[in-house]
């Protein structure tokens, strides 16, 4: 049985709303911790140019988006120093780091 460590911060929390905002602080393959502080879709992308994407449309995926509501906290993994950009202003605080 292996041990796993409780997330550790590894930069700044970000607080991202409707314009793309670069994370960094994670490694290659960046843990980021996300509190949705309203209910939002939060979108990501490995460029700036990333745009929010509002709720899916039956036959029309939203790709690299996930819908949360107010209070939520959920780790995910993905590529360090992503974007990230909200449907909703001031709506999520990000925090780059590893463990669960």
């Amino acid at each position: 049985m292996s041990l796993v460590a409780a997330f550790q911060p590894l930069g700044p929390t970000v607080l991202v709303g409707v314009t793309a905002l670069q994370v960094s602080g994670a490694s290659a393959a960046g843990s980021f911790r996300v509190r949705c502080l309203v209910t939002a879709y939060l979108t990501w992308g490995t460029q700036s140019t990333v745009t929010a994407a509002g709720a899916p449309v039956a036959g029309t995926p939203s790709p690299a988006t996930v819908g949360m509501t107010a209070g939520n906290v959920e780790k995910i993994t993905l590529p360090g120093n992503s974007y990230f950009i909200s449907s909703v202003a001031a709506s999520f605080e990000i925090t780059p780091g590893e463990g669960i």
